[in-house]
């Protein structure tokens, strides 16, 4: 049940941030953050154009505070180690 309901709010989710990305006038980064959703889609059977999750899905269990602060430290600095935001 969990695998079908997280695909399910994967795909919507994914649909409607690339159609928001994609018809932002303002957005700087459209062509080229576009351009990096496509060859992973092109790669993904289950993908039809851009694909914006990543594919897998490790739960991690987050059993003390320390534990949930570092996770929480490292979602706000992925995008900006990845070059997404400076």
């Amino acid at each position: 049940m969990y695998e079908r309901d997280a695909r399910t709010c994967w795909g919507f989710t994914s649909k409607k941030i690339v159609k928001i990305i994609d018809d932002n006038p303002h957005e700087s980064r459209k062509e080229w953050m576009l351009w990096m959703f496509e060859p992973a889609g092109k790669k993904n059977s289950n993908v039809a154009n851009k694909q914006f999750w990543q594919q897998h899905n490790k739960p991690i269990e987050i059993w003390s505070l320390n534990v949930f602060e570092q996770k929480l430290k490292y979602i706000h600095d992925n995008p900006v180690v990845s070059g997404f935001v400076t």
